[in-house]
């Protein structure tokens, strides 16, 4: 057994032994409750909303424009998950600021300057990989005068 089916493996378990536990559940959602509560306030800025407001489900991500994981997912998985949800009306996605460092307001802040129109591409453009691994800002399109 590899160690990713060990993890699956015990957090199936873990999840199991909790809910059987009395009072577990209704504990559980009263706290879920609060964090949705607190995660479907928006901060001081207008927020980056891609699909339909009447979509059923709303997903929000925090991200990052140094975090690693956060490029990848924004290069290889937010274009279908675009296409297959968000176009056809299923989500609404929310794209929220999480800058972990100096570099990350800077992107950001830049972002915001270029406008809603602009947003977009300067947000694709500063996550574009670099060829040693790490993300650095490059010249696109997005920086021409239009």
């Amino acid at each position: 057994m590899g160690l990713i089916e060990r993890r699956r493996v015990l957090a199936v378990a873990g999840a199991a032994t909790l809910a059987s536990l009395p009072g577990t559940r209704a504990f559980a959602q009263a706290d879920k409750t609060a964090a949705e509560k607190a995660l479907a306030e928006s901060g001081p800025l207008p927020e980056n909303v891609f699909g339909s407001a009447s979509a059923p489900v709303t997903v929000v991500e925090y991200a990052s424009l140094t975090c690693h994981r956060c490029r990848d997912f924004h290069i290889q998985t937010w274009p279908q998950v675009k296409a297959k949800y968000v176009d056809t009306g299923r989500i609404q996605f929310v794209f929220r600021e999480f800058p972990l460092n100096a570099l990350d307001t800077g992107g950001f802040m830049l972002a915001r300057c270029a406008g809603e129109k602009r947003w977009s591409q300067i947000v694709d453009c500063s996550t574009a990989p670099t060829t040693r691994g790490r993300m650095r800002p490059t010249r696109s399109r997005a920086f021409e005068a239009s």
